[in-house]
């Protein structure tokens, strides 16, 4: 066997779960492993200033989740969406976000599963072009 070689680490939803749970804490955000995976987020020296741009940056992402053509809120094709901006961007609590959506909380979870996993896939597809 040659010498040991070192696996780099995948963005992964847990890693992106964490960054979204800590969306508006700046100091939280700013020390996210989230931004390690973007060179240009981790070289910002000030909490605040790293934090913005973490938070654009995770901001965009969801923006990219939205479906292409327009759909009336809660729609089978924007529901990741829907969930990811009551949630996170707009702070929403799971009960509250049942009555919004007109789904209970197990279909919540699931669609917030599914919603950070397509954020995965596009803030990787980022993280490997250099964005």
């Amino acid at each position: 066997m040659r010498g040991h070689m070192e696996l780099s680490p995948k963005l992964d939803r847990e890693t992106i779960h964490d960054a979204l749970e800590c969306l508006y804490d700046n100091v939280r955000l700013a020390q996210a492993a989230f931004a390690d995976f973007f060179p240009s987020l981790r070289d910002i020296s000030p909490v605040v200033d790293r934090a913005e741009a973490t938070r654009s940056t995770l901001l965009e992402a969801i923006e990219a989740l939205r479906p292409p053509r327009r759909v009336p809120f809660g729609a089978l094709e924007s529901r990741s969406y829907d969930a990811l901006t009551l949630r996170y961007v707009e702070s929403m609590s799971i009960d509250r976000m049942e009555g919004e959506l007109s789904v209970g909380r197990r279909q919540i979870y699931r669609d917030l599963e599914a919603a950070e996993s397509g954020l995965v896939q596009v803030l990787a597809s980022w993280a490997r072009s250099g964005v």
